[in-house]
C-alpha cells in the first residue's frame, strides 16, 4: 500500500472560486479508477460509540470481499481513498492522507489505520466546511482519475453560521459550487435515527453532481451495511442513474 504525503485540510482556501490550493511536493501522479474521500461526521450529535461505529463500518466495508472484487474489476485495479473527519466549521479537519488500495492487504492495512483514529472533532455540523476540506484533499491527492467523489456521512443537517459572524465559513451551497468547478461528485449516507426526513434532506441538499446518490442507514448499527452498499456503487465503473 502507498500512503501519500498530504496537506492538512486546516489550510483553508478563499471563498467561492478564488481558491488557492497548495500542491504537496514530490508526489508522482498515478492513475487510479477512483479518487474517493470518505467524509465522516464527528459533530456533537455523534457520541463516542457512534463515532467508533462509523470508523468500524468503513473498515468493515473495505474488508468486504465484494468491495475488494469491485476494485479488482476496474480497468486499473486500484483506487485512492482518504478519510476526512469533520464537525465544527472553524476547526481544522482530520485526514488519514491518501491510501492506494489494490490488494486485500492494502485494504486491511488501511482498515486498521481507520479503526485507530482518535477523536479530536466535536461541535456543530459544518457539512459545507467538511466538503471544502475534502476538496482540498482531492486537489492534493497525487493521483489522477476520471472519477472524483466525496462521500458525506452524517446524522444531522447543516448548522451554518452566517458569514457576517464567522469569517470565511463555506455553506453547503457554496461547497457545491466549488465542487462543480473541480468536477467532483458528492454522495451521501444519512443516518436517520429519529429524523425521518433526514434522508430526503441528503437527497435534496447534500448529494450533488451527475450520477450522485444518497443511501439511508436507520441507526449507526446499520452503518456497515449502508457503507458497503455505497462503496460498491461508487467503485463500480458502470454508469449510475441519477436518484
Amino acid at each position: 500500500m502507498t500512503v501519500f504525503k498530504h496537506m492538512r485540510s486546516g489550510i483553508f482556501c478563499a471563498m467561492f472560486f478564488g481558491c488557492t490550493f497548495i500542491s504537496a511536493p514530490g508526489l508522482a501522479e498515478q492513475r487510479v479508477d477512483l479518487e474517493l474521500v470518505l467524509a465522516l461526521d464527528a459533530s456533537s450529535s455523534v457520541d463516542q460509540r457512534e463515532y467508533q461505529l462509523q470508523l468500524g463500518g468503513v473498515a468493515a466495508a473495505l474488508r468486504d470481499p465484494s468491495v475488494q472484487a469491485a476494485i479488482a474489476a476496474g480497468p486499473l485495479r486500484r483506487i485512492a481513498v482518504n478519510v476526512v473527519i469533520w464537525a465544527k466549521p472553524t476547526d481544522a479537519k482530520q485526514s488519514t492522507g491518501w491510501h492506494l488500495i489494490s490488494t486485500s492487504q492494502d485494504a486491511e492495512t488501511f482498515a486498521k489505520d481507520i479503526e485507530a483514529l482518535p477523536r479530536v472533532q466535536n461541535g456543530g455540523t459544518g457539512i459545507g466546511e467538511g466538503i471544502r476540506a475534502s476538496l482540498i484533499e482531492l486537489q492534493n491527492s497525487g493521483t489522477k482519475s476520471n472519477r472524483r467523489v466525496i462521500d458525506v456521512s452524517g446524522d444531522g443537517r447543516e448548522t451554518f453560521i452566517p458569514l457576517e459572524t464567522l469569517a470565511n465559513a463555506m455553506s453547503l451551497q457554496q461547497a457545491h459550487q466549488l465542487a462543480d468547478t473541480m468536477g467532483v461528485t458528492i454522495n451521501g449516507l444519512a443516518v436517520t435515527g429519529d429524523d425521518l426526513e433526514l434522508f430526503t434532506y441528503y437527497l435534496e441538499k447534500v448529494r450533488h453532481g451527475p450520477g450522485s446518490f444518497a443511501v439511508p442507514a436507520s441507526t449507526y448499527d446499520d452503518f456497515t451495511r449502508a457503507m458497503t452498499a455505497k462503496l460498491l456503487r461508487e467503485i463500480s465503473v458502470q454508469p449510475v442513474a441519477m436518484r
